[in-house]
């Protein structure tokens, strides 16, 4: 079902919402926290930057994409990061 402002933008809007709660709930706590989006090359960089140790990702849970819904609880503590996998199962 697509809603009315198609299924992208609803997405993008969604997430946005998602990220303001999540982040002014954190502040609140006196949590810092980063976001990054990389494209194009700049996420080559960042993989580069990782394999040579760099920067290091700080990974608490993994999940499958069928419990986003707890890997959403999950990041409300601000502790690490939550990786959502596709694999076929």
């Amino acid at each position: 079902m697509m809603d009315d402002q198609g299924v992208m933008l609803g997405g993008v809007n969604a997430a946005a919402s998602f990220v303001s709660r999540a982040t002014q709930k954190l502040a609140a706590r006196g949590v810092s926290y980063r976001w990054a989006f990389f494209a194009g090359g700049y996420l080559q960089t960042a993989v580069d930057a990782v394999n040579a140790g760099v920067s290091v990702p700080v990974v608490k849970h993994i999940l499958p994409y069928t419990q986003a819904s707890l890997g959403h609880t999950l990041t409300e503590h601000g502790e690490g990061k939550v990786i959502l996998t596709f694999d076929q199962e």
